[in-house]
């Protein structure tokens, strides 16, 4: 479903690690990674276990991510990273499923970002929903995702992409 190299990779394997045999009920397992300061900073929280630490600033603006081969629009920066097992669905309902939020920056307007996801998504033949405020639709495998989009500073787009796990 999603590709995400170096540090964003190292997250997701240790949350994979630490769920392993987790039952529903026992906590959330949760990984932040925000570039909002010099370094990244990654938080990491099971239960049992909290954990923080910082992370070079160049591991979090350039991820290399992709929805059934639907890259980041060309040029965006990642600014933050959210992993959660047993995380919300694109609508806060709680879900007993990994959740993914990864926002981004595109220095393009909303309408450009838009029209190039949806051209994206025609060419790979997956079926979207248009909103007012993003993109929807379900991954090969069965998975929701969720592409909102809102104006940014000067002309930009500021974009959160929500991943959602398909049913068990």
């Amino acid at each position: 479903m999603a590709r995400i190299h170096a540090a964003l990779l190292i997250a997701v394997d240790m949350t994979a690690l630490v769920a392993c045999g987790k039952s529903s009920g026992d906590g959330t397992v949760a990984i932040d990674m925000n570039s909002a300061a010099a370094a990244g900073n990654v938080a990491i929280s099971v239960p049992g276990f909290d954990a923080k630490m910082r992370v070079p600033t160049g591991i979090m603006g350039h991820g290399d991510f992709d929805i059934d081969g639907v890259k980041l629009y060309p040029g965006s920066k990642v600014s933050t990273f959210n992993l959660n097992v047993d995380g919300s669905d694109t609508r806060g309902q709680k879900v007993d499923r990994s959740v993914i939020k990864m926002g981004f920056g595109a220095s393009a307007d909303v309408s450009s970002v838009t029209s190039w996801y949806k051209a994206q998504f025609a060419a790979r033949s997956l079926n979207i929903t248009q909103s007012a405020t993003g993109i929807s639709g379900k991954t090969r495998d069965g998975g929701d995702f969720l592409i909102a989009l809102a104006p940014g500073a000067s002309g930009t787009t500021n974009g959160m992409i929500t991943l959602i796990d398909a049913e068990k």
